[in-house]
């Protein structure tokens, strides 16, 4: 079937704003209709299945998630390492936690650009396809920036903060700011079982 330029213009214009109303929710999710258990994203000209089927994790999009720091502090509980903060230096291990983080965010924005370029490569240049574009970058750079962890010193120890950088309030390390390594003066305590010494514990 062949189209006229006008039919081809209201049809990008169409398509754009289609895209550009669902966007927010697949940035979110990684899926459409998340409430009912998601609908995978998909190319809207042949069906073709662009993702997953299913929501595996969420990020904070204005007007589709939840509050940025509840967002985060589920991402936080992603990261397998997290459960290694007293095995290796502090500024390592917020450098790791960010690259997680980071990565989430990037495998998400891969997966929305590639659905986007599916659905508008047909309509070439246009103006509202090129709007729609500059609303996915625009996204993107909010979405990078709530999962950035602060890494101030904490405002009860000296560990680094986990909360989102440039949040509001005191600085939280979210740890019990309890010393986690084994007790070092083990003669003050009463029957030690040396196979499992007791923690230090101390703030």
């Amino acid at each position: 079937m062949i189209f006229t330029v006008p039919v081809i213009e209201n049809l990008a214009t169409q398509r754009a704003q289609q895209l550009r109303d669902l966007l927010p929710t697949a940035l979110a999710f990684g899926v459409l209709e998340p409430q009912s258990g998601g609908e995978p994203l998909r190319n809207l000209d042949n069906d073709e299945v662009l993702g997953p089927s299913s929501n595996q994790y969420i990020l904070y999009v204005p007007h589709a998630s939840g509050e940025p720091a509840s967002c985060l502090a589920k991402l936080r509980t992603l990261w397998p390492e997290r459960l290694n903060r007293f095995k290796t230096i502090e500024a390592d291990f917020i450098s790791g936690y960010n690259e997680f983080l980071q990565g989430l965010v990037k495998e998400r924005l891969e997966l929305v650009e590639r659905w986007l370029q599916a659905n508008t490569a047909r309509f070439g240049e246009h103006s509202e396809v090129q709007g729609l574009m500059r609303a996915f970058k625009e996204h993107g750079e909010e979405m990078k920036g709530s999962t950035l962890l602060c890494g101030s010193r904490c405002s009860s120890c000296g560990l680094l903060c986990l909360e989102m950088r440039r949040h509001e309030g005191e600085h939280d390390c979210k740890t019990t700011h309890r010393c986690v390594h084994l007790c070092e003066r083990l003669v003050d305590h009463e029957d030690v079982d040396m196979d499992n010494p007791p923690s230090c514990g101390l703030p």
